[in-house]
């Protein structure tokens, strides 16, 4: 009687207990480093880092599109504290997450370069490898 007590006890406990989540759920995104690669961009060299953020955060909100929200506004503030460390530069990027995100999942075919002259009002762009 004990053991099945102890049984039940086990059952409920793990059903009950607190999930992690799996890390590798990647929402059939791509690596970044690959994205950019095989469509031959190169960073912009005079564009500055307003459009250096915008470029970097359009293509990171593309690679999540199918997640989530959520799971994109997480990468993207990811990507922000990692990439810049100077506040300044962080804080800009940050300030920059709302609006690619609402812009990727509203339309996922917009070109990057079309996304951040509608932000940030420059004509970003990346390079292209010769």
């Amino acid at each position: 009687m004990k053991f099945l007590l102890f049984a039940g006890f086990l059952v409920v406990s793990s059903f009950c207990a607190p999930s992690h989540r799996d890390e590798s759920d990647e929402c059939g995104a791509v690596d970044l480093k690959n994205v950019v690669a095989s469509k031959g961009y190169v960073p912009p060299s005079n564009a500055g880092v307003t459009c250096e953020i915008c470029l970097d955060l359009v293509l990171i909100a593309e690679t999540y599109a199918e997640c989530e929200e959520a799971t994109v506004q997480h990468r993207l503030d990811k990507y922000c504290k990692a990439k810049y460390s100077n506040k300044i530069s962080q804080q800009a990027c940050l300030l920059m997450v709302n609006d690619v995100a609402h812009v990727v999942i509203d339309d996922t075919n917009q070109d990057p370069s079309a996304v951040c002259k509608d932000l940030v009002h420059k004509d970003c762009h990346y390079g292209l490898k010769n």
